[in-house]
């Protein structure tokens, strides 16, 4: 299992406040037999460049890899989640925020209705730069759109985009026939935790592929094998 979706860096944003904290949350998924976590600290374009990013990315990626030694533990890939800007396809160096070695990158998308400039963006990441965008958390935004789930699902796919998914979507109850209504329809190509802590937001993927397993079979968990070993063939690991 690969979650793309984590803030498992140490001291890096809201998510892991030490090194001792980040420990535990890989502890964490490799019990659940979790293979390969991708660190995605938030990038925020009106806070930092991408310079200072990649620059403080990397101090907190030497204090952790100092400090988790020879534990066993799921590789660790890089990336970033990257907040939605207008010019976001024509941002210098953006190609150095996908997941390592990958042209893969997690767009955190506006929490407003969007309009068609924000699918065109979208479109240009890919014909501009041949950054594949995937959008982080897409339950977080679906409350904000005239339409269906799947119709605004349809709509970023349309314009090259994948679509990752939190557990959380699945293992809160009241939102579950929602996620399992868009993973039937083959809409969802990703799981991620979105963990940021051991406590609040804990790393918890397993308990997601879980229910699918549970409720729809292999039928329902082969779209994320496929993308997941697509994912796997460019990705860098330390």
């Amino acid at each position: 299992m690969i979650d793309i979706h984590s803030h498992i860096l140490p001291e890096m944003d809201d998510g892991s406040k030490s090194v001792d904290e980040s420990i535990k949350m890989l502890s964490s998924f490799a019990e659940q037999d979790v293979n390969t976590v991708v660190a995605t600290p938030h990038f925020y374009i009106g806070e930092t460049s991408v310079e200072e990013f990649l620059e403080k990315r990397d101090r907190c990626k030497e204090k952790l890899m100092v400090g988790i030694g020879d534990m066993k533990r799921p590789r660790i890939s890089f990336g970033a989640e990257v907040q939605f800007f207008p010019e976001l396809y024509s941002m210098d160096r953006a190609e150095e925020l996908c997941i390592s070695g990958t042209g893969y990158m997690l767009v955190e998308m506006p929490f407003e209705e969007w309009n068609r400039y924000t699918y065109m963006t979208l479109a240009k990441l890919y014909t501009a730069k041949g950054i594949t965008p995937i959008i982080a958390h897409v339950e977080r935004y679906l409350d904000f759109q005239k339409e269906s789930d799947i119709e605004v699902v349809k709509k970023l796919k349309d314009v090259n985009a994948l679509i990752q998914m939190n557990t959380s979507f699945l293992t809160y109850k009241p939102s579950r026939r929602r996620a399992l209504n868009l993973i039937k329809k083959g809409l969802i190509n990703f799981l991620g935790s979105d963990t940021h802590n051991t406590e609040t937001r804990p790393p918890q993927l397993r308990p997601g592929f879980d229910i699918i397993y549970q409720k729809l079979g292999d039928d329902g968990i082969d779209a994320f094998a496929y993308w997941g070993e697509k994912i796997m063939e460019k990705i860098i690991l330390v």
